[in-house]
């Protein structure tokens, strides 16, 4: 049986958006480059095992200037982290491991923990959902 076709008039006098056209961004082709935030990470997880490391063996005290200072350089290193965007899944990866690692600590969480912690879940975030664009 033929059948008759369709009249998309009606449609689109009932549905006046099936009429305009959508604008669909682009999407990038030219791949992300991660390669300095993949070597931060890879510094940060030395600094980070020596950190624990130091932390089981000697219990650093007050006054222990050599972890200070490896603190102070691991601090550094997550702000640069935090500041540079992710771009690949590997890159965000580094992002997530470092607030897996402060959520490893046993015990209770400390308020410099909580607050990487959160520093570095909301860079994950700005990478993930980029703010919108002002027309």
């Amino acid at each position: 049986m033929p059948q008759a076709a369709h009249d998309h008039s009606s449609t689109s006098k009932h549905f006046p958006i099936a009429q305009r056209r959508v604008h669909m961004p682009t999407i990038a082709t030219k791949p992300a480059d991660d390669s300095k935030l993949l070597q931060l990470g890879r510094q940060a997880a030395a600094l980070e095992a020596w950190l624990d490391k130091r932390e089981l063996d000697t219990r650093p005290v007050e006054g222990d200037r050599e972890f200070a200072r490896a603190m102070d350089q691991h601090g550094e290193l997550l702000g640069r982290i935090v500041a540079m965007p992710a771009g690949t899944i590997e890159g965000m990866r580094v992002k997530a491991a470092r607030i897996a690692h402060w959520h490893a600590a046993q015990g209770e969480q400390d308020d410099d923990a909580h607050d990487a912690d959160v520093m570095l879940a909301l860079s994950l975030v700005r990478d993930l959902v980029p703010a919108p664009t002002k027309p």
